[in-house]
């Protein structure tokens, strides 16, 4: 998902007609709020559209048993472009967990997730080329 904002907020953020805004829900007993995860779009967000970061919409829920939510949109008032992504459980966040131990096995040095992402999505571009 960072890398699909990373993407699309360095395209959108050259059209000045399109305003950004991140949206994130989770559960009454998550504690932070933001989440790192929104903290860290935001990040994304405010490296492209050159804004402080209370120039930027960003609305908050903490509610009943909501899985973790976060959609990032850009907003004209032509259309509504958004992206969002809907964690259901920590499943996914377990297997990305093991695919990022096998990837730095045997490896030294620090490497964060997008390390991983970037070796996954290479490989599938080597496998359309054969």
């Amino acid at each position: 998902m960072y890398a699909l904002i990373d993407y699309s907020s360095k395209l959108l953020s050259q059209i000045p007609e399109y305003d950004p805004y991140l949206s994130e829900s989770h559960h009454k007993h998550k504690k932070d709020a933001p989440s790192g995860t929104a903290k860290e779009l935001i990040s994304i967000l405010l490296k492209h559209y050159k804004r402080k970061e209370n120039e930027l919409s960003v609305g908050v829920t903490r509610a009943g048993s909501i899985p973790g939510i976060h959609e990032i949109g850009f907003d004209s008032e032509f259309d509504t472009i958004s992206i969002k992504h809907t964690a259901r459980n920590r499943n996914g966040f377990a297997l990305g967990a093991l695919l990022a131990a096998g990837f730095i096995q045997n490896k030294k040095g620090l490497y964060n997730f997008k390390d991983e992402f970037e070796n996954i999505i290479g490989g599938l571009h080597e496998s359309k080329k054969n």
